[in-house]
């Protein structure tokens, strides 16, 4: 752990000094877990700027330099932003953990207290440091003051849609602009009369339960890649950190695993987080279908289920995290946005654009041999 210069806090001095430092080791990072969580609870974070998945990914993805930045007030941590570095020649280029994996991050910040915010950037950046924040919370009370501090682009990314369910997690399906979704559930419904079969759901919130549908998750994940090549996160080398981070959260209560079968086959699958929020929350993380069965539309079939599921668990919101395809729009009411930020000189980012170039040149260059 590399400790920073302590500053003044409040215009008096009179209170202890903050105190910045970059946790670099893994044990110490995981000992910071408590704490961090207790953060990220009094923020509302998502469950993709938790330690539980940053360290995960860290464990097993992660290159290069662990660079968790944290600021205490006096004994209590008030500002935490989960990072790693990898050296691009002379540049340090400081990235989310958790970073190429579609991870939705932030630096938590205690709402209002700007100088642990200040501080907080002046550690993570640094001469021939970059700063390169893909999919930022575009709404982060920490962002502000990384803009004031000079040198800092924002570039818009992508959307997250989101809904409200109240009591009834399919209320909106009444709503006029849910038509085309009722059309498409009534003919899938149709569909499965016709060929006499039913859907059903299985939920695993236990352990056990988590291990006995695994190998059917499996099976929908194979078939899925198979046909539609995207990223097999059940293979190699995804694999180890999906499954510690999942068994991880279900252990810990948090984590729900949803299979949908037709008949006896299983036909999709749902992996989610409940996260403390405003109002309990559940974020659909990863989730899959098998295309061999697109005439039941079990991706629709299985949201159904997860939206008349999540209500009798307390859950009041539904957190799609990215990307609005057709799906997402039509089971969502709102949306909320995220970011690309750069933060750095222009030299150190023509350095990592160009080298970032000709890496890519040679991966195509690989490819079409």
């Amino acid at each position: 752990m590399t400790a920073q210069a302590a500053v003044p806090h409040g215009a008096t001095g009179s209170r202890p000094p903050l105190r910045a430092a970059v946790v670099d080791d893994l044990d110490a990072a995981g000992a910071l877990a408590p704490d961090w969580e207790a953060l990220a609870d009094e923020l509302g974070a998502g469950a993709l700027v938790r330690p539980a998945y940053a360290l995960a990914w860290w464990r097993h993805l992660g290159p290069g330099r662990l660079r968790v930045v944290t600021v205490h007030d006096g004994d209590r941590l008030v500002a935490l932003a989960p990072l790693h570095e990898r050296r691009v020649g002379p540049v340090r280029v400081v990235r989310w953990l958790g970073h190429g994996l579609g991870t939705i991050a932030e630096a938590l910040v205690r709402p209002g207290d700007d100088a642990a915010a200040a501080l907080l950037w002046a550690t993570a950046a640094g001469p021939r440091v970059l700063l390169d924040l893909v999919e930022s919370r575009a709404a982060s009370p920490a962002l502000p003051a990384l803009v004031a501090a000079g040198r800092t682009t924002v570039t818009p990314r992508d959307h997250c849609p989101v809904i409200d369910l109240g009591a009834d997690g399919l209320a909106h399906l009444a709503l006029p602009g849910a038509k085309n979704l009722r059309k498409l559930l009534r003919r899938a419904d149709a569909a499965l009369d016709a060929a006499g079969l039913e859907h059903r759901v299985e939920v695993a919130v236990d352990p056990e339960r988590l291990e006995a549908l695994l190998p059917d998750l499996r099976t929908v994940f194979d078939a899925a890649e198979t046909a539609r090549p995207r990223q097999h996160l059940l293979r190699p080398p995804y694999d180890g950190f999906v499954l510690d981070y999942v068994r991880g959260e279900t252990a810990a209560g948090r984590g729900v695993t949803l299979v949908g079968y037709v008949g006896d086959r299983p036909v999709s699958f749902l992996l989610a987080m409940v996260v403390a929020q405003d109002v309990p929350t559940l974020a659909l993380w990863i989730s899959r279908y098998d295309p061999a069965f697109q005439d039941y539309s079990p991706g629709h079939l299985m949201l159904r289920e997860t939206f008349r599921w999540a209500p009798v668990r307390g859950i009041g919101r539904i957190d799609q995290l990215l990307g609005i395809s057709q799906t997402k729009r039509q089971w969502s009411t709102a949306s909320y946005d995220t970011v690309d930020v750069r933060h750095g000189g222009r030299l150190a980012r023509a350095l990592v654009d160009a080298a970032t170039a000709a890496a890519e040149a040679v991966r195509r260059r690989r490819g079409g041999e």
